[in-house]
């Protein structure tokens, strides 16, 4: 078994890795692997001269007519469609990591080149009308029996992809759908042989990551080379049957639904659970990672949470501009300054002051049940003078806590109203609902303490784990 990968490096004995222009002819392999995205670049890279391109005979490539000493863009373009003709004539396989069609343009010698211009399409079919941009992730194995199910299955959580494949336009086999149910993986007859794609990976890793990417692709390729290809059996053929042929297909059927049913079930478990663990970064993330959690929070409150220009939400109908800072020590005056010139800004724009509301993380790397004084006293006195709420993430988590527990939908609003009406810190009924959670386990901390003791088991946390009991529960499935 001889493959050749073209575009993305495949480290196995089995696979030989090289660019378009320096890789050798085509059909002197089983199967070639190609990373279309990396054609395109080496295309724009030729055309632009920006780097130098040779062939597997050291003849240097580049976008002008072809002389005695150089191979034209154009010639060597020409040559790869048909050394992939020839490939597929005598029954080889092209497994490509499925991108949308993309045009090129300024190549010497050709009024135009699409991406896919190197590879043969079934007859009476362009790529460009089968194969539609939609970007997304994750992917679910539609044929659990196909050789390349195995590849479906380790991108279920890594695919990144870029396209999708309009089913009616061509014969065609699904081998992977999207979590909505959209081809993302087809395989196709090309005269003898077949074309399949894939959806690509978010990042195909590197070392030993790229090594078992490596060897799931040649054992698929080398199941692919036992199957027969997928337009051999004629449609009279089907009319043809054999004593319970039917019921094992209707069995295949079902077991493969399942299969996609819990293979998605899985995944909306596993994304569910991620949602509530990733809140518990209010209380140690910093920067944008911190300022995701903070609007994640505010919408399980219930409110309508605005990004497009910095952080915003509307409460009883005003708006209220919102800033998010953390920090491995006190937190100091700059939040205030930010929030202030937000604030400000707005006035001038659209004659009205807006609210405000700055959480901050002090002392971020401590555990949030020990923490000194988060942020200056300048702090609360200028969030006083200017009216706007301040409030700390370990509160603000407490508050996210109560709303995710099995309360009464009524209360939410009186803990909104608390928060937004609140002119400096906040120290409303909901305040008490502060972290807690690892003061039992830590012996520096007094068990007597009347504040601790008070404090409930903590629903969030509670959350988090049903999520993944849940998660667990669909995977075994």
């Amino acid at each position: 078994m001889k493959v050749l990968s073209i575009g993305l490096s495949l480290p196995n004995r089995d696979i030989d890795n090289h660019d378009l222009a320096r890789a050798p002819a085509f059909f002197d392999y089983d199967a070639v692997v190609v990373d279309p995205l990396a054609i395109s670049r080496t295309v724009e890279e030729i055309k632009g001269g920006s780097a130098d391109f040779r062939t597997a005979n050291d003849q240097p490539v580049a976008n002008l007519s072809t002389s005695p000493l150089v191979l034209a863009l154009e010639a060597l373009l020409a040559s790869r469609r048909q050394q992939t003709e020839i490939l597929l004539r005598r029954g080889g396989t092209v497994v490509v990591f499925a991108a949308p069609e993309a045009f090129h343009n300024g190549i010497a010698g050709l009024d135009g080149w699409r991406r896919y211009s190197w590879l043969p399409s079934p007859e009476g079919v362009e790529w460009r009308t089968l194969i539609q941009p939609a970007y997304g992730t994750g992917a679910v194995a539609a044929d659990p029996a196909h050789p390349l199910a195995r590849y479906v299955d380790y991108a279920r959580l890594r695919a990144g992809y870029s396209a999708f494949f309009a089913e009616g336009v061509a014969p065609l086999k699904v081998i992977a759908r999207s979590r909505g149910g959209a081809a993302i993986g087809v395989e196709i007859a090309v005269d003898h042989g077949r074309v399949i794609f894939i959806p690509a990976l978010r990042d195909a890793g590197s070392g030993a990551q790229r090594s078992h990417l490596a060897s799931t692709l040649i054992e698929a390729i080398e199941g692919l080379a036992g199957a027969r290809a997928v337009a051999d059996e004629p449609d009279w053929a089907l009319v043809h049957t054999l004593p319970g042929l039917e019921r094992l297909e209707e069995d295949t059927r079902a077991a493969e639904q399942q299969a996609a049913e819990a293979a998605a079930a899985s995944e909306t478990a596993r994304s569910q659970l991620a949602a509530v663990a990733d809140l518990r970064r209010l209380l140690w993330a910093s920067g944008p990672v911190f300022a995701d959690a903070v609007a994640e929070a505010l919408r399980r409150l219930g409110l309508s949470v605005d990004e497009r220009d910095g952080l915003a939400v509307e409460h009883d109908t005003r708006r209220f501009l919102v800033e998010a800072y953390s920090s491995q020590g006190e937190v100091d005056m700059e939040p205030h300054y930010r929030l202030r010139e937000r604030r400000e800004r707005a006035l001038a724009a659209n004659g009205a002051m807006p609210g405000g509301l700055l959480v901050v993380n002090g002392h971020r790397d401590q555990p949030a049940a020990r923490r000194p004084a988060q942020f200056h006293d300048a702090l609360r006195v200028a969030a006083e003078s200017q009216r706007y709420c301040l409030l700390t993430s370990a509160t603000l988590f407490g508050c996210l806590s109560y709303a995710m527990s099995d309360v009464s939908a009524e209360a939410l609003p009186d803990l909104r109203g608390e928060i937004f009406s609140s002119e400096g810190i906040y120290e409303g009924s909901f305040a008490q609902l502060v972290v807690q959670q690892g003061a039992d386990a830590d012996p520096e901390l007094d068990d007597d303490d009347d504040d601790i003791d008070d404090v409930p088991d903590d629903p969030a946390a509670a959350s988090v784990a049903a999520v993944s009991e849940e998660a667990a529960g669909a995977e075994e499935a």
